[in-house]
């Protein structure tokens, strides 16, 4: 009898488990999706980050006690949500216009896939997107990143900083 993979058990199971990221990655992804996978998880880590298990499959990494994103990973994919509570400030939409990455965030932009909000109207309503119309955002999530090549994961890192210096901000807020 073989030896089912760790990804394909039940949350239940994975829950008792709580497997590292790595092996999923390890177990899911091949090539250069895994290498760029892999390499993104090293990146997270040397910020003195660690992708904490948070569902079957799904790993949320945190600075300071706040959301920074979450990561997902299946056979043959992955992604990275990046988190900001839904709130897209326009600091942030500065911020990404000063580092040219509007095509990159445009390219990832994420549509309503039934969401727990309203996907009928998500579907329906259109959002202004750093200068470009689009319809069918959804209402929760606003960027995800599938199976991001090298130009889409250098953006997320730069979101990444972006947020941890957010949340750096506000810490330091509410302790002074």
């Amino acid at each position: 009898m073989s030896e089912q993979k760790v990804s394909l058990l039940s949350f239940k199971e994975q829950k008792a488990l709580k497997p590292k990221i790595e092996n999923i990655i390890s177990e899911c992804l091949v090539g250069e999706m895994q290498n760029a996978a892999l390499d993104f998880i090293a990146y997270i880590k040397s910020l003195k980050m660690t992708p904490r298990w948070s569902n079957r499959n799904a790993w949320v990494v945190n600075y300071k006690g706040r959301g920074v994103c979450k990561i997902y990973v299946w056979d043959n994919g992955w992604f990275i949500r990046p988190s900001f509570n839904y709130d897209y400030e326009d600091e942030l939409m500065a911020f990404l216009v000063e580092n040219k990455l509007e095509e990159i965030m445009w390219a990832n932009i994420y549509h309503c896939q039934a969401c727990g909000k309203s996907p009928a109207t998500c579907m329906q309503k259109s959002k202004m997107i750093l200068g470009k119309e689009f319809k069918g955002v959804c209402s929760c999530v606003l960027f995800q990143f599938h199976n991001a090549n090298v130009n889409a994961i250098e953006c997320v890192k730069k979101l990444i900083d972006y947020r941890r210096h957010s949340i750096a901000n506000i810490v330091a807020q509410v302790e002074s």
